[in-house]
This record gives structure tokens, C-alpha cells and sequence, in this order.
């Protein structure tokens, strides 16, 4: 492949490929986490209309240096290490695009009516980077979650899927949040006496991951509501134990939910103070790292 060919590539696509998905749109650019260094802001653009870049981390414009930036070809050279390298990655990526059919928008539509491809194990390289900026340990995350593939308006996408007791799934990304239908709760089941509830996938995950094993984690059955508005869908499982925790957001949802539930199930105990200057399980997680 020479430059000529290169420049007809996509840059997004081509960072899409390399595990780099968009966290947000600002104006006509699309802003990623850099893959050019540790990078804890989406400081690095791309316009795909005029097909360039722009690194705008290391505070480069504040000491009066040039922003790195430039065309595919430049940022495969940077990526790989030479120009040589950069044009014999771009010609891999060329011969495997056909296969990638993601979108050039940041993100999905949310109310858009999705349906899934297929899962497979948790492994996509944007995906376990979006995990580890939550906090969440790849432990429970691979064991209870998967990594679903799903079409979106003709296009396609992956995210952090948890699936339901109905076969539906609950997705999350980098800025998105959406269901493959049908909606229910999830329930994961180890024939213990105490439950422990959660509003949503990334709770119940962080609580898992304050545990840390594989043996404290199945000391308990879980259930995650997958939204306040499935509470009614769970009581029928949670009046068959001897204890269960609450685990709901510090909100006016997971007041109502909370409130729901305690009154059909008197051994319900609300654990929100524990965390009562968070929005949620994941808030707390991520602050208590933050301050260690």
C-alpha cells in the first residue's frame, strides 16, 4: 500500500479496528482516549470529513508547541513506529475492513431498535479499557458479563452485555446504555440463603469487584433489576430468601425502589448509607480508588 491508497481509508474506522472507539462528538470532530500515550481525557480528535487528526494531549499547546497531528497514514506511522510499518498495518486493516462494519457516528441511537449478532468472551480491547476506567475487576466482569455484538440500523457495534432471565440483554459502552428485548431481571444463582440487589449491570459489578474472589462473590445469589422499573419482576424470586440487601442508587429511583421492595419483603435491608455520599455502587468504587 502506498500514501496515495492510504488516504482513502477511514481514519475512525481504522481506530476502531485497533481497539480505539469515539467517547464523544464535539462540533465535526470525534474525540478518543490517544493511542499514541496514556491518556486519561479523550484529548485526541479526528475529522472524517477532511480525513486528519489532531493529539491535543502532554499540554502541547500550552507551551507553544505544535499539535502532533496529520493524515491516516501519520497516524499509522506514529501508532507502528515508521512509515514503512504504518502503511504495512494500513494495508492489513484494508484487507480486513470489509468485515468491520461499524458506523462513523460516536454512538448508537438509543431509541434505535437493535438486535444482537452474537457474544463471545469479554476481550475487545476497548472494551476492558472501559472496564478498568470503572473500576471493574475482569474477573467477574468474564464470568458474568459477555462481549455482544449487535446491529443497530444497519450497522454494527459491541458492548458489555449482561444477559436476563428472559434471554434479553442489557448493554453498556462508553456513553451508551441500551437493552436488546426482551427487558427483565437478571439472576445469578449459587443456592445460598441471602440475595444482594442491584439497579444495574455496573453496580453489581463493582460490588462484585470490592469482593474481589471467585469464592466471596458466590457466598450470595444476585440479582440485578436492570432498571427500578422491573422491581415488581423480582419479588417473586426475592421473597424465597432469608435475608436480602439493597444495593439500590442514592436517587429518587432507588427510593422508590427500595421503599417497593421492603415493603412486600420485611427481611430487606437498605445499605445505601454505606455509600450515602455517592450516586451509586460504581461512584463509591471509583472514589475509593481515587483517594488510595
Amino acid at each position: 500500500m502506498n500514501i496515495k491508497q492510504a488516504k482513502e481509508l477511514n481514519i475512525v474506522d481504522y481506530l476502531r479496528w485497533r481497539g480505539y472507539e469515539p467517547v464523544k462528538r464535539h462540533g465535526k470532530e470525534l474525540f478518543f482516549f490517544s493511542p499514541l500515550r496514556n491518556d486519561s481525557h479523550p484529548s485526541f480528535a479526528v475529522d472524517e470529513a477532511k480525513g486528519v487528526w489532531a493529539d491535543y494531549g502532554e499540554s502541547g499547546t500550552r507551551k507553544g508547541n505544535k499539535v502532533k497531528g496529520g493524515a491516516i497514514h501519520q497516524l499509522a506511522a506514529e501508532i507502528c513506529g515508521s512509515m514503512s510499518a504504518g502503511l504495512a498495518d494500513l494495508a492489513k486493516f484494508s484487507g480486513q475492513r470489509c468485515h468491520n462494519t461499524h458506523p462513523v457516528s460516536a454512538t448508537p441511537k438509543a431509541n434505535a431498535r437493535i438486535s444482537e449478532h452474537n457474544h463471545k468472551l469479554l476481550e475487545h480491547p476497548a472494551l476492558l479499557r472501559y472496564l478498568d476506567k470503572r473500576k471493574i475487576k475482569l474477573l467477574p466482569a468474564r464470568i458474568y458479563c459477555r462481549e455482544v455484538w449487535y446491529d443497530n440500523n444497519g450497522y454494527r457495534y459491541f458492548a458489555v452485555g449482561l444477559q436476563n432471565i428472559s434471554g434479553g440483554w442489557d448493554l453498556s459502552a462508553p456513553g451508551f446504555k441500551a437493552a436488546i428485548a426482551p427487558k427483565d431481571v437478571t439472576l445469578i444463582t449459587n443456592n445460598r440463603k441471602a440475595c444482594l440487589v442491584f439497579e444495574g449491570m455496573m453496580d453489581m459489578l463493582s460490588y462484585m469487584s470490592i469482593l474481589g474472589t471467585k469464592e466471596k462473590i458466590e457466598a450470595y445469589d444476585w440479582c440485578c433489576l436492570n432498571s427500578v422499573a422491573l422491581v415488581s419482576r423480582a419479588m417473586p424470586y426475592l421473597a424465597n430468601y432469608q435475608s436480602v440487601h439493597l444495593y439500590l442508587d442514592n436517587d429518587e429511583g432507588g427510593n422508590r425502589g427500595t421503599e417497593a421492595i421492603q415493603k412486600h419483603i420485611p427481611n430487606a435491608t437498605d445499605h445505601r448509607n454505606a455509600y450515602k455520599d455517592n450516586k451509586d455502587i460504581n461512584d463509591y468504587l471509583c472514589n475509593q480508588i481515587k483517594t488510595t
